[in-house]
């Protein structure tokens, strides 16, 4: 079963831009995917508990794009 949760990934553009990500990992714990997260929630609890989860992204390593498989984005197209 894999698992998610926020981080910096840095993109593998020209001005190496930083993007706060859902990133999906694999059985063994190893990031695989990234996509951008959804900003959205049916409470303001349900909001808190999001912008707590990003502000912990930021104490966690920057995750470099171009070491993940692929994208969730590009198998949602």
């Amino acid at each position: 079963m894999s698992t998610w949760n926020h981080r910096v990934v840095k993109m593998d553009d020209e001005e190496g831009t930083l993007l706060l990500a859902e990133v999906i990992y694999d059985e063994d714990g190893k990031p695989m995917a990234y996509h951008e997260p959804f900003m959205s929630s049916d409470t303001m609890e349900g909001l808190q508990e999001l912008i707590t989860r990003l502000a912990l992204a930021l104490n966690e390593p920057v995750i470099d794009a171009a070491t993940l498989q692929w994208t969730a984005n590009e198998v949602l197209q």
